[in-house]
């Protein structure tokens, strides 16, 4: 389905500080897409570069990127604005982690 997927504390933190400087309420991902909500839309964005579902996030703590697990065991950063994929790594797992967090700035 496309369902919205179940987003960590981290995240919904910040879409309420991002919310706070660009009216923006929400950023969830829906399959391979991220939904960008508003009070009047909602805007899918595909990921470039992105094969999968996302099944977690996690927004680092300066706000620069964003951590998403994918389903078939990538770890894949993005820059916040998710134009630019900053790194992938295959964890060579596809049990999606409980919770995902950053540890440090970057």
């Amino acid at each position: 389905g496309s369902g919205i997927i179940n987003t960590n504390e981290s995240l919904m933190q910040s879409a309420g500080t991002m919310a706070a400087e660009k009216d923006l309420l929400l950023v969830a991902a829906s399959e391979a897409e991220i939904l960008f909500v508003d009070e009047s839309t909602c805007i899918p964005r595909k990921l470039p570069g992105l094969n999968g579902r996302i099944v977690q996030m996690a927004i680092c703590p300066n706000f620069r990127f964003v951590a998403c697990f994918i389903e078939d065991g990538w770890l894949v950063v993005y820059s916040t604005t998710f134009s630019k994929k900053v790194l992938e790594f295959d964890t060579k797992s596809k049990i999606p982690p409980v919770h995902l967090a950053w540890c440090g700035e970057d």
